[in-house]
């Protein structure tokens, strides 16, 4: 709580003749408690700064006929004395140092009964604290209520403009700004007052470096915005991650009260219990909205109606067309994310995802797992956006400083549809990885006959298929290093032309047409043959699908 100032004590509780002799521009100074001087040592009993010193000349010479008055207040400035009420004659001595000290220095009129100046400062000094309490208790309550009713930050900073009668400035972590309450007299445009307050970052920084800030009493300080004649008074909001924004009184040259800085440490604190109501009230969201995509993504939710008052409730519309998306994170095990994450407990993947979302102000739901992130993401169109997808998928991957693969299902409109979409997005994301490695955007829609393959890929019947095709060739390469099946890709790809089947392995010609003489004796099948070919063929396809391809063609490079 802060204290009561020189000009506060002087209308309070000094005769209405005291004169200001000296030191006006120390009014300000904040009185801790008042103190007499005695008439034998020590001068005051324990000066510990901020007291309103009452000096009799008289008093003073029988202290020390030596000590002057000058000699006495240069004594007692060492310790930050507020001000001084003298009764008897000021000498000009005196007055010139009270005012180069700036310390207020007061000539109480003839007569005047110290004691009695004693008693009215000190019940001053204590009904000004216990009023101060009053109001702040006051508009801590109000400014509380706001929060615990979940009005939101801008009536917090409404209701602090009201309270103070002064504009009220909020800045996000981010900087951003927002202004409330009533307007600048001072005619200034929004970007430039916007960057007089950046101005002022780098001294919020070195003001707040190794100072300890609390939620509920933060400290607040004035900076001035450079050439625009306002101060403002900011206080932190600070929650268990840190700072998450500052909030702002604006003087423009009235200077600030005490309540005013009661008052803004008290809304600070406010704004922490909104920001953590909201934040309690987001992860609540979270957990329904993860556990809701679930039933969705999986099909346990039975109920239509139970779906359509829940997607409402979280104020997302199933009627709309949706697609699936599947991400995958490739972070190396021994390797962070880029950024600090604000919450350890959310695997990085998601928090990027989430963060991506927000920016882009995105109505999506999702899910996390420890490398994966379903998003249910609309499709208002009914046609994937893959506009949209790529440019998501990209900056999630630059936030999160490491490649992301996303596999997307087919829209699909109700709940219902959401299941299959569901598995249309794993088997591009698992084939996508496969056919074209990490990092890449695959879509159901384009993997052809994939796609026929990947809906029986459970089917028995598909395995035997596989194993029967190209069994004696997987057996051939176990043993060795993969290069049959790895030829036989290539020759494929190739469209049956050796040359350019070489020329994919990177190796000589010759090499490649014994390779294929080795397959054709291994397997007894003429490649030449129609059908052999399309069998073969089909057989990698389903190898693709089954997570049976051959090796990777690196040890063939520079061979031939």
């Amino acid at each position: 709580m802060g204290s009561i100032n020189v000009g506060e004590v002087q209308v309070a509780a000094l005769p209405p003749e005291t004169r200001l002799v000296a030191g006006a521009t120390g009014l300000r100074r904040e009185v801790s408690w008042v103190a007499t001087l005695r008439t034998r040592p020590p001068a005051f009993q324990s000066l510990k700064g901020g007291e309103f010193l009452l000096i009799s000349t008289q008093a003073l010479q029988l202290l020390d006929p030596q000590l002057t008055l000058a000699r006495l207040l240069q004594s007692v400035a060492r310790v930050e004395v507020a001000a001084a009420a003298v009764a008897g004659p000021v000498s000009d001595d005196a007055a010139e140092f009270a005012d180069s000290a700036e310390i207020p220095l007061f000539a109480l009129p003839v007569g005047t009964a110290l004691p009695e100046v004693e008693r009215a400062i000190t019940r001053a000094i204590v009904e000004w604290q216990a009023e101060l309490q009053r109001q702040s208790q006051e508009i801590y309550r109000h400014l509380t209520e706001l929060a615990i009713e979940g009005r939101g930050l801008p009536a917090i900073a409404a209701g602090l403009a009201q309270a103070t009668s002064r504009p009220v400035a909020y800045e996000d972590r981010t900087f951003a700004l927002t202004l409330h309450g009533r307007p600048l007299a001072t005619k200034v445009d929004d970007e430039r007052l916007a960057r007089a307050f950046r101005e002022t970052q780098a001294q919020l920084a070195g003001w707040l470096r190794n100072r300890r800030v609390s939620a509920s009493e933060p400290p607040c300080a004035e900076f001035v915005l450079n050439g625009l004649g306002i101060t403002r008074l900011v206080a932190p909001v600070v929650l268990r991650e840190g700072i998450v924004g500052y909030l702002s009184l604006l003087d423009e040259g009235a200077g600030f009260r005490e309540i005013e800085r009661v008052a803004i440490v008290r809304a600070a604190a406010a704004c922490a219990i909104e920001m953590l109501r909201e934040s309690a009230a987001a992860e609540a969201e979270d957990r329904v909205g993860a556990t809701f995509l679930d039933d969705l993504l999986t099909g346990a939710a039975v109920s239509p109606e139970a779906v359509r008052r829940l997607a409402s409730r979280l104020g997302y519309d199933l009627a709309v067309p949706q697609v699936v998306l599947l991400c995958q994170h490739h972070l190396q095990p021994d390797r962070e994310a880029r950024p600090t994450w604000s919450s350890p407990a959310q695997p990085p993947l998601q928090v990027a995802v989430e963060q991506e979302l927000s920016r882009r102000r995105l109505r999506a739901l999702c899910r996390g797992w420890e490398d994966r992130v379903a998003i249910l993401h609309p499709a208002p169109s009914g046609e994937t956006p893959r506009a949209e997808v790529r440019e998501l998928a990209a900056a999630i991957a630059a936030t999160l400083g490491a490649p992301v693969s996303v596999g997307v299902g087919q829209p699909g409109r109700g709940a219902e549809a959401i299941p299959n979409a569901y598995r249309q997005a794993q088997g591009a994301l698992s084939l996508g990885l496969r056919l074209f490695g990490p990092g890449r955007v695959t879509y159901y829609a384009d993997l052809g006959l994939y796609r026929l393959l990947l809906a029986i890929q459970d089917v028995p019947e598909l395995r035997t298929f596989h194993d029967e095709a190209l069994g004696k060739l997987v057996e051939h390469d176990r043993r060795g290093n993969g290069e049959l099946l790895r030829t036989l890709e290539a020759y494929f790809a190739g469209r049956g032309s050796p040359t350019v089947a070489a020329e994919r392995l990177h190796v000589h010609r010759n090499t490649l047409l014994y390779r294929l003489r080795r397959i054709q004796a291994i397997t007894g099948l003429d490649l030449e043959d129609p059908e052999t070919r399309l069998w073969l063929n089909l057989a990698l396809h389903v190898a693709q699908v089954l997570g049976r391809q051959a090796p990777s063609p690196s040890a063939e490079r520079g061979r031939g």
